[in-house]
C-alpha cells in the first residue's frame, strides 16, 4: 500500500509554466503554495498572519518557505544541487469500500420490514458521505532532495475553499520540469 505520510496542507496555489522553461528567466516557472486545513487555517490566511508553506521553483533553484504563527522558516537549493525529484499520491480506498458496504448493507436491510424505510436513505446518505471524504482526502506530494540528503517538499490535497485545481499529471510536469532544469544546470557546469 502506497501512503503519503505527515500533514496535508490544502492548496492555495498550483502555478507550473512548462512554456518558460526553454526561454531565459529569473522569474518563478512553478509556485505552489498550501496552507493549514480547515476552517482556522483559512481564516488565519485570509486576514493575512503567515501560515503558509511554498515551493518555488526557477530555472536556478528550488525555495522552501514555511511559516506560521510562531516564525518562518526560508530554505534554498541551487539546481545544482539537486539530487532528485519525487511526485505521487495516495488514495484513501478504505472511505470508497466503506461506502460501497454501506450502500449494498442499505440494500439488504431496506427488505426488513421494520427499518426498510429508513434504511435506504439513511445507508446511501452514509454512502455518498463517505464517497466526498475519498474524493476530498486525495494526498499528492512533492519533493526535491540535495545531494546532500536535505529535502524541501510539501504534502497537499485539493481545497474545496479555494478550489485550485491539481491532479497527478501536474504533479509529474513539475517533476519532469526539475529533472530537465536539473540536466541544463549539469550542462552550463560542465
Amino acid at each position: 500500500m502506497i501512503g503519503i505520510r505527515g500533514p496535508a496542507l490544502v492548496l492555495r496555489k498550483f502555478r507550473v509554466e512548462p512554456g518558460q522553461l526553454a526561454l531565459p528567466t529569473t522569474s518563478s516557472l512553478v509556485e505552489i503554495e498550501g496552507r493549514k486545513p480547515g476552517l482556522v487555517g483559512w481564516l488565519l490566511a485570509l486576514i493575512g498572519i503567515e501560515a503558509v508553506t511554498s515551493l518555488i521553483i526557477t530555472q536556478r533553484d528550488v525555495r522552501f518557505r514555511s511559516g506560521s504563527l510562531f516564525g518562518q522558516l526560508n530554505s534554498m537549493m541551487p539546481m545544482t544541487a539537486v539530487a532528485s525529484a519525487h511526485g505521487g499520491y495516495a488514495k484513501p480506498i478504505g472511505y470508497l469500500i466503506a461506502a460501497v458496504i454501506v450502500a449494498v448493507l442499505a440494500v439488504v436491510f431496506a427488505f426488513n420490514p421494520e427499518i426498510g424505510p429508513i434504511a435506504l436513505p439513511v445507508g446511501f446518505g452514509i454512502a455518498v458521505g463517505l464517497a466526498i471524504v475519498y474524493a476530498l482526502e486525495k494526498r499528492m506530494a512533492l519533493f526535491v532532495e540535495s545531494s546532500g540528503g536535505a529535502t524541501f517538499g510539501l504534502v497537499f490535497k485539493r481545497s474545496v475553499i479555494e478550489d485550485v485545481p491539481v491532479d497527478i499529471a501536474k504533479v509529474q510536469v513539475v517533476v519532469d520540469m526539475i529533472r530537465e532544469l536539473v540536466i541544463a544546470s549539469q550542462v552550463k557546469q560542465a
